[in-house]
Protein backbone atom coordinates (compact mmCIF):
# COMPACT_ATOMS: atom_id res chain seq x y z
CA UNK A 1 0.00 0.00 0.00
CA UNK A 2 1.55 3.51 -0.60
CA UNK A 3 0.47 5.22 2.37
CA UNK A 4 1.75 2.26 4.60
CA UNK A 5 5.47 1.81 2.81
CA UNK A 6 5.24 5.57 3.20
CA UNK A 7 4.60 5.45 6.53
CA UNK A 8 6.86 2.44 7.52
CA UNK A 9 9.96 4.54 5.33
CA UNK A 10 9.28 7.39 8.28
CA UNK A 11 9.91 5.13 10.41
CA UNK A 12 12.69 3.67 9.82
CA UNK A 13 14.35 6.78 8.52
CA UNK A 14 14.91 8.11 12.20
CA UNK A 15 17.13 5.05 13.33
CA UNK A 16 18.81 4.19 9.55
CA UNK A 17 22.10 5.75 10.94
CA UNK A 18 22.61 3.99 13.41
CA UNK A 19 24.85 1.52 14.02
CA UNK A 20 22.40 -0.28 16.96
CA UNK A 21 19.14 0.34 17.06
CA UNK A 22 17.61 2.40 20.34
CA UNK A 23 14.06 1.97 20.75
CA UNK A 24 13.17 4.42 23.77
CA UNK A 25 11.20 3.20 26.60
CA UNK A 26 8.44 5.09 25.58
CA UNK A 27 7.91 3.29 22.66
CA UNK A 28 4.47 2.28 21.87
CA UNK A 29 4.19 -1.24 20.60
CA UNK A 30 0.28 -1.13 20.10
CA UNK A 31 -0.91 -2.46 16.60
CA UNK A 32 -1.38 1.16 14.58
CA UNK A 33 -4.33 1.11 12.42
CA UNK A 34 -4.18 2.74 8.75
CA UNK A 35 -6.87 3.75 6.28
CA UNK A 36 -6.03 4.64 3.03
CA UNK A 37 -9.03 5.72 0.52
CA UNK A 38 -8.76 7.83 -2.86
CA UNK A 39 -12.05 8.37 -4.71
CA UNK A 40 -11.85 9.94 -7.52
CA UNK A 41 -13.51 9.93 -11.35
CA UNK A 42 -10.97 7.79 -12.88
CA UNK A 43 -12.90 5.00 -14.07
CA UNK A 44 -9.57 3.23 -14.84
CA UNK A 45 -9.27 2.28 -11.45
CA UNK A 46 -11.42 0.74 -8.93
CA UNK A 47 -13.02 2.77 -5.91
CA UNK A 48 -11.20 1.22 -2.87
CA UNK A 49 -10.74 1.80 0.63
CA UNK A 50 -7.40 -0.27 2.00
CA UNK A 51 -7.15 -1.07 5.87
CA UNK A 52 -4.71 -2.21 7.85
CA UNK A 53 -2.96 -2.40 11.56
CA UNK A 54 0.90 -2.50 11.90
CA UNK A 55 2.73 -3.09 14.95
CA UNK A 56 7.06 -1.84 15.41
CA UNK A 57 9.48 -4.96 15.25
CA UNK A 58 12.97 -4.87 15.76
CA UNK A 59 14.88 -6.40 12.60
CA UNK A 60 17.57 -9.26 14.22
CA UNK A 61 19.57 -8.40 10.71
CA UNK A 62 19.86 -4.72 10.76
CA UNK A 63 19.64 -1.58 12.53
CA UNK A 64 15.66 -0.61 10.86
CA UNK A 65 12.57 -0.69 12.88
CA UNK A 66 10.30 -2.99 10.60
CA UNK A 67 6.50 -2.65 10.77
CA UNK A 68 5.01 -5.10 8.43
CA UNK A 69 1.24 -4.24 7.45
CA UNK A 70 -1.28 -6.94 8.56
CA UNK A 71 -4.90 -6.45 6.19
CA UNK A 72 -7.73 -5.92 7.68
CA UNK A 73 -10.90 -7.79 7.36
CA UNK A 74 -14.20 -7.61 9.42
CA UNK A 75 -14.41 -4.50 8.92
CA UNK A 76 -17.91 -2.62 7.81
CA UNK A 77 -17.09 0.26 4.85
CA UNK A 78 -19.30 2.56 3.32
CA UNK A 79 -18.92 5.72 1.61
CA UNK A 80 -22.15 8.21 1.98
CA UNK A 81 -22.86 11.62 -0.22
CA UNK A 82 -23.95 14.60 0.84
CA UNK A 83 -27.25 13.60 -0.43
CA UNK A 84 -28.19 10.92 2.07
CA UNK A 85 -27.05 8.14 -0.55
CA UNK A 86 -24.44 5.35 0.84
CA UNK A 87 -22.19 2.86 -0.86
CA UNK A 88 -21.35 -0.05 0.84
CA UNK A 89 -17.93 -1.57 0.33
CA UNK A 90 -16.99 -4.81 0.71
CA UNK A 91 -13.50 -7.26 1.25
CA UNK A 92 -12.06 -7.92 -2.02
CA UNK A 93 -8.36 -8.69 -0.81
CA UNK A 94 -6.24 -8.57 2.06
CA UNK A 95 -7.02 -5.41 4.26
CA UNK A 96 -8.53 -4.34 0.03
CA UNK A 97 -12.19 -3.00 0.02
CA UNK A 98 -13.76 -2.44 -3.33
CA UNK A 99 -17.37 -0.45 -3.82
CA UNK A 100 -19.93 -3.12 -4.51
CA UNK A 101 -21.16 -1.79 -7.19
CA UNK A 102 -20.29 0.90 -9.77
CA UNK A 103 -19.68 4.29 -8.30
CA UNK A 104 -18.06 7.35 -10.06
CA UNK A 105 -18.48 10.25 -7.77
CA UNK A 106 -19.45 13.55 -8.97
CA UNK A 107 -17.16 16.81 -9.44
CA UNK A 108 -19.55 19.29 -7.26
CA UNK A 109 -20.54 16.44 -4.66
CA UNK A 110 -19.26 15.77 -0.90
CA UNK A 111 -18.49 12.26 -0.02
CA UNK A 112 -17.94 10.91 4.10
CA UNK A 113 -15.94 7.52 4.55
CA UNK A 114 -17.07 5.64 7.82
CA UNK A 115 -15.36 2.33 8.51
CA UNK A 116 -16.41 0.05 11.48
CA UNK A 117 -13.80 -2.06 13.09
CA UNK A 118 -13.23 -4.15 16.53
CA UNK A 119 -16.01 -1.79 18.34
CA UNK A 120 -14.86 1.57 16.98
CA UNK A 121 -15.97 3.78 14.51
CA UNK A 122 -13.77 5.67 11.95
CA UNK A 123 -14.48 8.58 10.17
CA UNK A 124 -13.50 11.28 7.73
CA UNK A 125 -15.42 14.92 7.64
CA UNK A 126 -17.40 15.61 4.22
CA UNK A 127 -15.08 16.17 1.79
CA UNK A 128 -16.27 18.05 -1.95
CA UNK A 129 -15.04 16.64 -5.19
CA UNK A 130 -13.28 19.38 -7.27
CA UNK A 131 -13.03 19.40 -10.71
CA UNK A 132 -9.25 18.83 -11.78
CA UNK A 133 -8.40 21.52 -15.25
CA UNK A 134 -6.52 20.21 -17.62
CA UNK A 135 -2.38 19.45 -17.64
CA UNK A 136 -1.02 22.41 -19.29
CA UNK A 137 2.33 20.77 -19.83
CA UNK A 138 4.60 18.17 -18.56
CA UNK A 139 8.22 19.70 -19.16
CA UNK A 140 11.55 18.37 -18.46
CA UNK A 141 15.07 19.79 -18.10
CA UNK A 142 18.53 18.37 -17.78
CA UNK A 143 20.03 18.28 -14.83
CA UNK A 144 22.91 17.29 -12.51
CA UNK A 145 21.72 15.57 -9.11
CA UNK A 146 22.71 13.18 -6.38
CA UNK A 147 20.39 10.23 -6.79
CA UNK A 148 20.23 9.26 -2.67
CA UNK A 149 22.19 11.21 -0.25
CA UNK A 150 24.95 9.07 -0.32
CA UNK A 151 24.53 8.39 -3.66
CA UNK A 152 26.83 8.64 -7.14
CA UNK A 153 26.06 12.20 -9.34
CA UNK A 154 24.21 11.71 -12.47
CA UNK A 155 22.96 13.43 -15.20
CA UNK A 156 19.24 12.91 -16.00
CA UNK A 157 16.22 14.40 -16.69
CA UNK A 158 13.62 16.27 -13.77
CA UNK A 159 10.31 16.25 -14.96
CA UNK A 160 7.79 19.40 -13.65
CA UNK A 161 3.98 19.61 -14.35
CA UNK A 162 1.75 22.94 -15.29
CA UNK A 163 -1.66 24.12 -15.27
CA UNK A 164 -3.77 26.82 -14.38
CA UNK A 165 -7.44 26.90 -12.85
CA UNK A 166 -10.05 29.90 -14.06
CA UNK A 167 -13.10 28.23 -12.48
CA UNK A 168 -11.74 28.20 -8.80
CA UNK A 169 -11.63 31.16 -7.35
CA UNK A 170 -9.73 30.41 -3.96
CA UNK A 171 -6.64 28.41 -4.10
CA UNK A 172 -6.39 24.91 -5.42
CA UNK A 173 -4.32 21.88 -4.25
CA UNK A 174 -2.80 19.29 -6.77
CA UNK A 175 -0.83 15.73 -5.78
CA UNK A 176 0.40 13.73 -8.97
CA UNK A 177 0.99 10.43 -9.85
CA UNK A 178 3.43 9.79 -12.54
CA UNK A 179 4.07 6.54 -14.26
CA UNK A 180 6.79 6.07 -16.40
CA UNK A 181 6.71 3.27 -19.47
CA UNK A 182 10.12 3.29 -21.50
CA UNK A 183 11.33 1.15 -24.59
CA UNK A 184 15.13 -0.88 -24.47
CA UNK A 185 17.09 -3.23 -25.92
CA UNK A 186 19.48 -5.59 -23.98
CA UNK A 187 22.94 -5.44 -25.41
CA UNK A 188 23.92 -8.80 -27.15
CA UNK A 189 22.55 -10.36 -30.23
CA UNK A 190 23.35 -14.08 -29.87
CA UNK A 191 24.22 -16.13 -32.41
CA UNK A 192 24.01 -20.14 -31.30
CA UNK A 193 21.98 -21.96 -28.46
CA UNK A 194 24.33 -24.13 -26.11
CA UNK A 195 22.49 -27.18 -25.65
CA UNK A 196 24.80 -29.38 -23.64
CA UNK A 197 26.44 -30.79 -26.17
CA UNK A 198 26.77 -28.31 -29.34
CA UNK A 199 26.17 -24.87 -30.18
CA UNK A 200 22.83 -24.57 -32.23
CA UNK A 201 22.54 -21.58 -34.41
CA UNK A 202 19.65 -19.47 -33.40
CA UNK A 203 18.91 -15.58 -32.61
CA UNK A 204 17.29 -13.83 -29.63
CA UNK A 205 15.82 -10.94 -32.12
CA UNK A 206 12.00 -11.94 -30.99
CA UNK A 207 13.14 -11.01 -27.20
CA UNK A 208 15.77 -8.18 -28.20
CA UNK A 209 13.13 -4.88 -27.32
CA UNK A 210 10.84 -4.49 -24.67
CA UNK A 211 8.37 -2.54 -23.13
CA UNK A 212 8.82 -1.73 -19.45
CA UNK A 213 6.57 0.24 -17.16
CA UNK A 214 6.74 1.44 -13.84
CA UNK A 215 4.80 3.48 -11.20
CA UNK A 216 6.97 6.34 -9.53
CA UNK A 217 7.70 6.59 -6.17
CA UNK A 218 7.44 9.61 -4.25
CA UNK A 219 4.76 12.66 -2.45
CA UNK A 220 4.36 15.11 -5.41
CA UNK A 221 2.12 17.86 -4.18
CA UNK A 222 1.77 21.53 -5.27
CA UNK A 223 -0.81 24.79 -4.67
CA UNK A 224 -2.03 28.17 -5.55
CA UNK A 225 -1.72 29.67 -1.88
CA UNK A 226 -0.66 33.42 -1.88
CA UNK A 227 -0.21 33.59 -5.90
CA UNK A 228 -1.40 36.46 -7.24
CA UNK A 229 -2.59 33.60 -10.33
CA UNK A 230 -4.19 30.32 -9.56
CA UNK A 231 -2.05 28.91 -11.63
CA UNK A 232 0.85 25.91 -11.45
CA UNK A 233 4.38 26.22 -12.96
CA UNK A 234 6.85 23.46 -13.09
CA UNK A 235 5.76 22.01 -10.28
CA UNK A 236 8.06 19.46 -9.46
CA UNK A 237 8.05 15.85 -10.35
CA UNK A 238 10.80 12.92 -10.39
CA UNK A 239 14.24 13.33 -11.48
CA UNK A 240 15.05 10.41 -14.48
CA UNK A 241 18.95 9.76 -14.67
CA UNK A 242 20.79 8.25 -17.38
CA UNK A 243 21.87 5.23 -15.67
CA UNK A 244 19.68 2.33 -16.84
CA UNK A 245 17.28 1.29 -19.82
CA UNK A 246 14.48 3.60 -19.26
CA UNK A 247 16.19 6.65 -21.31
CA UNK A 248 18.02 4.84 -23.74
CA UNK A 249 15.41 4.63 -26.85
CA UNK A 250 12.35 6.50 -26.32
CA UNK A 251 10.71 7.49 -22.86
CA UNK A 252 6.78 7.88 -21.99
CA UNK A 253 5.75 9.77 -19.01
CA UNK A 254 2.06 9.80 -17.78
CA UNK A 255 0.89 11.84 -15.03
CA UNK A 256 -2.57 12.11 -13.35
CA UNK A 257 -3.60 15.01 -11.74
CA UNK A 258 -5.59 14.85 -8.68
CA UNK A 259 -7.57 18.29 -7.65
CA UNK A 260 -7.83 17.27 -3.62
CA UNK A 261 -9.00 19.55 -1.03
CA UNK A 262 -6.65 20.94 1.61
CA UNK A 263 -6.68 18.51 4.33
CA UNK A 264 -5.66 15.97 1.96
CA UNK A 265 -2.84 18.20 0.51
CA UNK A 266 -1.79 18.77 4.32
CA UNK A 267 -1.32 15.34 5.09
CA UNK A 268 1.03 15.02 2.53
CA UNK A 269 2.67 17.99 2.69
CA UNK A 270 3.33 16.26 6.12
CA UNK A 271 4.64 12.83 4.86
CA UNK A 272 6.53 14.41 2.71
CA UNK A 273 8.47 16.85 5.14
CA UNK A 274 8.94 13.72 7.86
CA UNK A 275 10.31 11.51 4.86
CA UNK A 276 13.17 14.66 4.01
CA UNK A 277 14.19 14.62 7.35
CA UNK A 278 16.50 11.82 8.16
CA UNK A 279 17.05 12.76 11.51
CA UNK A 280 17.25 11.03 15.03
CA UNK A 281 13.84 9.23 16.45
CA UNK A 282 13.09 11.77 18.39
CA UNK A 283 13.65 14.55 15.29
CA UNK A 284 10.74 12.94 13.68
CA UNK A 285 7.89 11.22 15.13
CA UNK A 286 6.92 8.33 13.26
CA UNK A 287 3.59 8.00 12.62
CA UNK A 288 2.45 11.27 14.22
CA UNK A 289 1.21 12.62 11.04
CA UNK A 290 -2.69 13.58 11.58
CA UNK A 291 -4.75 13.02 8.53
CA UNK A 292 -8.17 13.98 8.37
CA UNK A 293 -9.88 10.63 9.60
CA UNK A 294 -10.61 10.46 13.00
CA UNK A 295 -12.00 7.90 15.60
CA UNK A 296 -15.22 9.15 16.96
CA UNK A 297 -16.06 6.68 19.57
CA UNK A 298 -12.39 6.71 21.13
CA UNK A 299 -10.57 10.15 20.45
CA UNK A 300 -7.59 8.89 21.97
CA UNK A 301 -7.54 6.25 19.45
CA UNK A 302 -4.62 7.60 16.74
CA UNK A 303 -5.61 7.14 12.62
CA UNK A 304 -3.05 7.30 10.44
CA UNK A 305 -4.45 8.13 7.26
CA UNK A 306 -6.21 9.89 4.90
CA UNK A 307 -9.59 10.29 3.05
CA UNK A 308 -8.79 12.16 -0.59
CA UNK A 309 -11.92 13.24 -2.62
CA UNK A 310 -10.29 14.42 -5.87
CA UNK A 311 -11.50 14.97 -9.86
CA UNK A 312 -8.72 13.86 -11.93
CA UNK A 313 -7.17 14.50 -15.34
CA UNK A 314 -4.03 13.58 -16.96
CA UNK A 315 -1.79 13.90 -19.85
CA UNK A 316 0.94 11.75 -21.64
CA UNK A 317 4.33 13.15 -23.33
CA UNK A 318 7.22 11.27 -25.18
CA UNK A 319 10.87 12.03 -25.67
CA UNK A 320 13.38 10.21 -26.96
CA UNK A 321 17.18 9.69 -26.27
CA UNK A 322 18.62 12.73 -24.66
CA UNK A 323 21.45 14.67 -26.70
CA UNK A 324 22.34 16.83 -23.63
CA UNK A 325 24.19 13.66 -22.16
CA UNK A 326 25.25 10.30 -22.25
CA UNK A 327 23.63 7.29 -21.60
CA UNK A 328 25.07 4.68 -18.60
CA UNK A 329 23.79 1.02 -19.38
CA UNK A 330 23.67 -1.33 -17.12
CA UNK A 331 27.02 -3.48 -17.51
CA UNK A 332 26.24 -6.70 -18.69
CA UNK A 333 29.80 -8.85 -18.18
CA UNK A 334 30.79 -11.34 -21.02
CA UNK A 335 32.77 -14.33 -19.93
CA UNK A 336 34.98 -16.78 -22.70
CA UNK A 337 34.02 -20.08 -23.22
CA UNK A 338 36.28 -22.56 -23.17
CA UNK A 339 38.66 -20.94 -20.92
CA UNK A 340 39.72 -22.17 -17.01
CA UNK A 341 37.13 -19.47 -15.64
CA UNK A 342 34.34 -21.08 -18.08
CA UNK A 343 34.59 -24.27 -19.61
CA UNK A 344 31.91 -25.29 -21.59
CA UNK A 345 30.20 -27.89 -19.54
CA UNK A 346 29.65 -25.13 -16.69
CA UNK A 347 26.96 -22.90 -19.28
CA UNK A 348 23.99 -23.71 -18.46
CA UNK A 349 21.86 -25.82 -20.93
CA UNK A 350 19.46 -23.92 -23.47
CA UNK A 351 21.30 -20.77 -23.08
CA UNK A 352 21.73 -18.27 -25.46
CA UNK A 353 25.80 -17.57 -26.55
CA UNK A 354 27.66 -15.49 -28.72
CA UNK A 355 30.21 -16.18 -31.10
CA UNK A 356 32.44 -13.03 -31.57
CA UNK A 357 33.93 -13.12 -35.76
CA UNK A 358 36.83 -10.65 -34.47
CA UNK A 359 37.98 -12.72 -31.22
CA UNK A 360 37.17 -16.10 -32.87
CA UNK A 361 35.60 -17.15 -29.32
CA UNK A 362 32.16 -18.05 -28.24
CA UNK A 363 31.09 -15.83 -24.86
CA UNK A 364 28.34 -15.87 -22.40
CA UNK A 365 26.68 -13.46 -20.31
CA UNK A 366 23.49 -13.05 -17.87
CA UNK A 367 20.59 -14.03 -19.41
CA UNK A 368 19.32 -10.96 -18.64
CA UNK A 369 21.45 -9.51 -21.29
CA UNK A 370 19.99 -11.45 -24.04
CA UNK A 371 16.46 -11.48 -23.24
CA UNK A 372 14.50 -8.04 -22.34
CA UNK A 373 11.76 -10.17 -20.76
CA UNK A 374 13.81 -11.40 -18.03
CA UNK A 375 14.55 -8.02 -16.93
CA UNK A 376 10.49 -7.21 -16.33
CA UNK A 377 9.84 -6.31 -19.90
CA UNK A 378 7.04 -6.67 -22.05
CA UNK A 379 7.03 -7.58 -25.44
CA UNK A 380 3.62 -6.53 -26.10
CA UNK A 381 3.65 -2.61 -27.10
CA UNK A 382 1.04 -0.49 -25.65
CA UNK A 383 -1.84 0.68 -27.03
CA UNK A 384 -0.87 4.16 -26.22
CA UNK A 385 2.54 3.83 -27.59
CA UNK A 386 3.90 5.90 -30.41
CA UNK A 387 6.98 6.33 -32.38
CA UNK A 388 8.90 9.19 -33.57
CA UNK A 389 7.38 10.89 -36.10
Amino acid sequence: MRLINALILISSLGVSSCIDPFVPETASYEDLIFIECLLSNDTSRVQAVKIALASPVISEYGSHIVLPPKGVSGANVRVAGDDGHSDPFVLAGPGRYEAEQDFIPVPGKAYKLIVNHAGNSFESDFETMKASPPIDSISFRHKIERVSEMGDVYDGYRFYASNHNNQEAGPSYYRWEPFATYYFRIPYDATHIWDGRTQIPATNSEVRYCWSSNFIKGIFTGNTEGLSENRISESPLHFQSQYGDALSIRYSLNVKQYAINRSAWEFWDDMQRQVSQNGGMYDTQPFRVQGNIRCTTDPELFVAGVFEVAGYTEKRIFLNRPSEFDIIPVVCNRDTIGTRDLPWYRVPRGSYITFDVNAGVYFYSNPQCYDCTLKGGSLEKPAFWEYDN
